[in-house]
């Protein structure tokens, strides 16, 4: 095993601690990380690391491509070749015209 890989492991174990306890502790991250004198983006960089690590299927993938998928769409009920489509806003007490 070589050192860069025995290095990381210990790391990670020394960093799962850290956040176990920030758990156990019932403290906001924040204040955990002030009472324990550990910079806030430090705990974050570590936690996300250690998700990544323990759970690569939840974590976000980052290139994935979305392709839209069209669904066919029929009418239950015969429809014209054109629809009419108004925008603007009724209001109350009015004859129903747009504005």
């Amino acid at each position: 095993m070589d050192t860069q890989k025995i290095t990381r492991e210990i790391r990670m174990k020394h960093w799962m601690q850290i956040i176990a306890q920030r758990q156990q502790s019932g403290l906001t991250v924040k204040e955990f990380c002030a009472q324990q004198d550990i910079p806030i983006k430090q705990y974050y960089y570590w936690q996300h690391k250690l998700r990544i690590h323990f759970a690569p299927a939840q974590a976000p993938e980052t290139k994935k491509e979305e392709v839209p998928t069209l669904v066919p769409l029929s009418a239950a009920i015969p429809v014209q070749d054109s629809l009419i489509v108004q925008c603007g806003a009724v209001f109350p007490g009015s004859d129903g015209a747009y504005f």
